[in-house]
């Protein structure tokens, strides 16, 4: 990013993997990993920062389901396991015997399941947007919100607004 000779830095945000934007004295610069934008503050009618809370509830849904299933698999799989070492090796006599290898056969599967799920599936993030809004609609660039890059954003947006009065 180049500025021109009459322009001046005010702020900068730099959010990492996401964009950097450059607030100048005429314009809000974004640059991203594939392409850089202008926008001239007066034609800016708006900045606001959006949280994508139903696409967060929506893959947090998903992966919950997901996860269940090798937790549900892993406990089918120690059933039945169980049942074939019960047949197969200590003869249907002890109930008590036959009782205990079935819980411990499902339990066994339930926590290889369980790790399973927990290797595959990583924590879903919230994705956030910065909106610039003008007259001829709107273009969002998406980021991850962090506890860095929410201060971040908050400076960035605050010092949009104040130049733009």
């Amino acid at each position: 990013m180049k500025l021109r000779k009459d322009e001046s830095q005010i702020a900068q945000c730099a959010l990492q993997g996401a964009f950097t934007a450059t607030l100048t004295n005429f314009r809000l610069i974004i640059e991203s990993s594939i392409s850089e934008e202008s926008y001239p503050l007066a034609g800016i009618t708006g900045v606001a920062v959006i949280d994508d809370i139903e696409g967060f509830k929506k893959k947090t849904s998903e992966i919950k389901q997901k996860k269940a299933q090798p937790i549900i698999a892993g406990a089918f799989i120690g059933l039945v396991l169980s049942l074939i070492m019960i047949f197969a090796i200590l003869q249907p006599t002890d109930s008590v015997l036959m009782f205990l290898t079935v819980i411990i056969g499902i339990a066994a599967g339930i926590f290889v399941g369980y790790q399973i799920s927990k290797k595959r599936f990583q924590k879903v993030e919230l994705e956030s947007f910065l909106e610039i809004m003008q007259s001829g609609g709107a273009k969002r660039f998406s980021f991850i919100k962090t506890d860095n890059n929410a201060r971040a954003i908050k400076d960035l947006v605050n010092s949009i607004t104040d130049t733009m009065k």
